[in-house]
Protein backbone atom coordinates (compact mmCIF):
# COMPACT_ATOMS: atom_id res chain seq x y z
CA UNK A 1 0.00 0.00 0.00
CA UNK A 2 0.99 3.15 -1.31
CA UNK A 3 -0.41 5.90 0.84
CA UNK A 4 -3.52 4.48 1.29
CA UNK A 5 -5.38 4.38 -2.43
CA UNK A 6 -5.89 2.11 -5.03
CA UNK A 7 -6.70 2.55 -8.42
CA UNK A 8 -9.75 -0.88 -9.09
CA UNK A 9 -9.53 -2.81 -12.57
CA UNK A 10 -13.05 -0.88 -12.97
CA UNK A 11 -10.94 2.74 -13.14
CA UNK A 12 -11.95 3.84 -9.62
CA UNK A 13 -10.03 5.36 -6.78
CA UNK A 14 -10.72 3.18 -3.59
CA UNK A 15 -9.36 4.75 -0.16
CA UNK A 16 -7.87 2.24 2.99
CA UNK A 17 -11.75 2.12 4.50
CA UNK A 18 -12.70 0.73 0.80
CA UNK A 19 -14.87 3.91 -0.54
CA UNK A 20 -14.79 4.53 -3.69
CA UNK A 21 -14.98 8.15 -5.10
CA UNK A 22 -17.73 9.29 -7.31
CA UNK A 23 -16.47 11.69 -9.98
CA UNK A 24 -19.71 13.16 -10.85
CA UNK A 25 -20.68 14.09 -7.05
CA UNK A 26 -16.98 14.68 -6.20
CA UNK A 27 -17.34 12.97 -3.32
CA UNK A 28 -16.61 9.54 -1.07
CA UNK A 29 -19.02 6.62 -1.70
CA UNK A 30 -19.71 4.33 1.47
CA UNK A 31 -17.76 1.11 1.51
CA UNK A 32 -18.89 -1.52 -1.12
CA UNK A 33 -16.26 -4.33 0.23
CA UNK A 34 -14.22 -4.71 3.57
CA UNK A 35 -10.56 -5.73 1.82
CA UNK A 36 -8.63 -4.57 -1.13
CA UNK A 37 -9.17 -6.98 -3.73
CA UNK A 38 -5.81 -8.58 -5.12
CA UNK A 39 -6.38 -7.20 -8.63
CA UNK A 40 -5.94 -3.24 -7.29
CA UNK A 41 -3.31 -1.96 -7.48
CA UNK A 42 -1.61 0.78 -4.95
CA UNK A 43 -0.82 4.11 -5.61
CA UNK A 44 0.54 7.38 -4.45
CA UNK A 45 -1.82 10.07 -3.40
CA UNK A 46 -0.85 12.21 -6.44
CA UNK A 47 -1.29 9.04 -9.48
CA UNK A 48 -4.73 8.98 -7.43
CA UNK A 49 -5.68 12.72 -8.24
CA UNK A 50 -3.63 12.17 -11.57
CA UNK A 51 -6.13 9.59 -12.55
CA UNK A 52 -9.21 11.50 -11.37
CA UNK A 53 -9.17 14.70 -13.31
CA UNK A 54 -8.39 11.84 -16.19
CA UNK A 55 -11.73 10.62 -15.66
CA UNK A 56 -13.36 14.20 -15.41
CA UNK A 57 -12.95 15.53 -11.70
CA UNK A 58 -12.68 18.76 -11.66
CA UNK A 59 -12.67 19.40 -7.94
CA UNK A 60 -11.33 17.51 -5.31
CA UNK A 61 -12.97 18.35 -1.46
CA UNK A 62 -10.06 18.78 1.29
CA UNK A 63 -8.99 15.57 2.23
CA UNK A 64 -9.99 13.57 -0.46
CA UNK A 65 -6.69 12.68 -1.66
CA UNK A 66 -3.13 12.94 0.22
CA UNK A 67 -3.92 15.37 3.09
CA UNK A 68 -0.71 14.63 4.65
CA UNK A 69 0.96 15.82 1.49
CA UNK A 70 -0.57 19.43 1.42
CA UNK A 71 0.99 22.04 3.36
CA UNK A 72 -1.20 24.54 5.52
CA UNK A 73 -1.52 27.23 2.95
CA UNK A 74 -2.86 24.16 0.18
CA UNK A 75 -4.98 22.86 2.83
CA UNK A 76 -6.41 26.06 3.63
CA UNK A 77 -7.08 27.38 0.56
CA UNK A 78 -8.85 23.95 -0.66
CA UNK A 79 -10.70 24.37 2.30
CA UNK A 80 -11.94 28.25 1.25
CA UNK A 81 -12.51 26.64 -2.27
CA UNK A 82 -14.91 24.11 -0.89
CA UNK A 83 -16.87 26.43 1.52
CA UNK A 84 -17.41 28.97 -1.01
CA UNK A 85 -18.64 26.18 -3.89
CA UNK A 86 -21.01 25.05 -0.59
CA UNK A 87 -22.36 28.92 -0.17
CA UNK A 88 -22.67 29.89 -3.96
CA UNK A 89 -24.72 27.61 -6.23
CA UNK A 90 -23.50 29.66 -9.34
CA UNK A 91 -20.82 32.46 -10.13
CA UNK A 92 -21.39 34.88 -7.10
CA UNK A 93 -21.15 38.80 -7.57
CA UNK A 94 -18.46 40.67 -5.61
CA UNK A 95 -20.30 42.11 -2.96
CA UNK A 96 -21.94 37.99 -2.49
CA UNK A 97 -18.62 36.71 -2.33
CA UNK A 98 -17.07 39.53 0.03
CA UNK A 99 -19.90 38.72 2.71
CA UNK A 100 -19.36 35.06 2.24
CA UNK A 101 -15.60 35.99 2.75
CA UNK A 102 -16.01 37.82 6.00
CA UNK A 103 -17.85 34.97 7.19
CA UNK A 104 -15.53 32.37 6.51
CA UNK A 105 -12.14 33.70 6.97
CA UNK A 106 -12.08 33.98 10.71
CA UNK A 107 -12.07 30.53 10.98
CA UNK A 108 -8.68 29.24 9.48
CA UNK A 109 -7.14 32.98 11.16
CA UNK A 110 -7.71 31.16 14.39
CA UNK A 111 -5.83 28.38 13.77
CA UNK A 112 -2.64 30.70 13.28
CA UNK A 113 -1.28 33.69 10.96
CA UNK A 114 -3.29 33.48 7.70
CA UNK A 115 -2.47 37.13 5.46
CA UNK A 116 -4.34 36.35 2.43
CA UNK A 117 -4.78 37.92 -1.13
CA UNK A 118 -7.26 36.52 -3.27
CA UNK A 119 -8.82 37.28 -6.48
CA UNK A 120 -11.59 36.34 -9.15
CA UNK A 121 -10.58 38.34 -11.69
CA UNK A 122 -12.98 40.76 -11.02
CA UNK A 123 -11.77 42.25 -7.91
CA UNK A 124 -9.13 41.91 -4.84
CA UNK A 125 -9.75 41.07 -1.27
CA UNK A 126 -6.92 41.44 1.06
CA UNK A 127 -7.83 39.85 4.42
CA UNK A 128 -5.04 40.75 7.25
CA UNK A 129 -4.01 38.36 9.99
CA UNK A 130 -0.81 39.95 11.12
CA UNK A 131 0.92 42.34 8.85
CA UNK A 132 -0.14 43.60 5.75
CA UNK A 133 0.28 47.73 4.11
CA UNK A 134 -1.95 48.94 1.22
CA UNK A 135 -0.98 51.80 -1.29
CA UNK A 136 -3.16 52.89 -3.99
CA UNK A 137 -1.91 55.22 -6.28
CA UNK A 138 -3.83 57.22 -8.95
CA UNK A 139 -2.84 60.31 -10.97
CA UNK A 140 -1.06 63.09 -10.52
CA UNK A 141 1.42 60.33 -9.72
CA UNK A 142 4.87 60.78 -8.63
CA UNK A 143 8.15 59.91 -7.21
CA UNK A 144 8.59 56.77 -5.28
CA UNK A 145 12.02 56.10 -3.49
CA UNK A 146 12.05 52.00 -2.54
CA UNK A 147 12.73 51.26 0.82
CA UNK A 148 15.66 49.13 0.82
CA UNK A 149 17.72 50.31 -2.45
CA UNK A 150 19.05 54.23 -3.25
CA UNK A 151 16.72 53.62 -6.60
CA UNK A 152 13.57 56.67 -7.01
CA UNK A 153 10.93 55.85 -9.98
CA UNK A 154 9.03 58.26 -11.47
CA UNK A 155 5.70 56.98 -11.90
CA UNK A 156 4.48 60.51 -13.84
CA UNK A 157 7.01 59.48 -16.42
CA UNK A 158 5.35 55.70 -16.88
CA UNK A 159 1.18 56.37 -16.44
CA UNK A 160 -1.97 58.26 -17.89
CA UNK A 161 -4.51 60.47 -15.77
CA UNK A 162 -6.15 57.30 -16.45
CA UNK A 163 -4.27 54.89 -14.26
CA UNK A 164 -4.78 53.21 -11.01
CA UNK A 165 -2.58 51.31 -9.27
CA UNK A 166 -3.10 49.47 -5.69
CA UNK A 167 0.01 47.84 -4.25
CA UNK A 168 -0.57 45.24 -1.22
CA UNK A 169 2.66 44.01 0.70
CA UNK A 170 3.58 42.90 3.80
CA UNK A 171 5.65 45.91 4.67
CA UNK A 172 6.20 49.27 2.66
CA UNK A 173 8.23 48.83 -0.15
CA UNK A 174 8.42 52.44 -0.49
CA UNK A 175 9.21 55.69 1.15
CA UNK A 176 7.25 58.90 1.13
CA UNK A 177 4.31 57.31 -0.24
CA UNK A 178 0.78 57.17 2.22
CA UNK A 179 1.03 53.67 2.95
CA UNK A 180 -1.81 51.98 4.95
CA UNK A 181 -1.49 49.42 7.25
CA UNK A 182 -4.13 46.79 7.88
CA UNK A 183 -5.47 46.09 11.44
CA UNK A 184 -5.72 42.01 12.59
CA UNK A 185 -8.89 40.34 10.90
CA UNK A 186 -9.56 43.07 8.38
CA UNK A 187 -10.52 42.48 4.91
CA UNK A 188 -10.40 44.74 2.16
CA UNK A 189 -12.22 44.75 -1.01
CA UNK A 190 -10.74 46.20 -3.96
CA UNK A 191 -11.83 47.01 -8.00
CA UNK A 192 -10.15 48.59 -10.17
CA UNK A 193 -7.18 49.30 -8.16
CA UNK A 194 -9.41 51.24 -5.63
CA UNK A 195 -10.65 50.41 -2.05
CA UNK A 196 -14.87 49.48 -2.14
CA UNK A 197 -15.21 48.10 1.04
CA UNK A 198 -12.87 47.57 4.16
CA UNK A 199 -14.03 46.21 7.61
CA UNK A 200 -13.51 43.24 10.00
CA UNK A 201 -14.55 39.84 9.10
CA UNK A 202 -17.21 38.06 10.73
CA UNK A 203 -19.39 40.93 11.38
Amino acid sequence: MVDGFWITPEGHVRDAEARLFDVQRHTWLAAVKENASSEDEACAAAHAVKHLVGKGARRLPVGVIGPNDATDSELAFCWLMQELAKAHAGVPTVEELSFTLRELLPRPARMGTFNLLLSNGQALWAHCSTQLHLLERAHPFGTARLADQDLAVDFAAHTTPQDRVAIIATTPLTQGEPWQALAPGEMRVLVGGRTVSSGPCGH
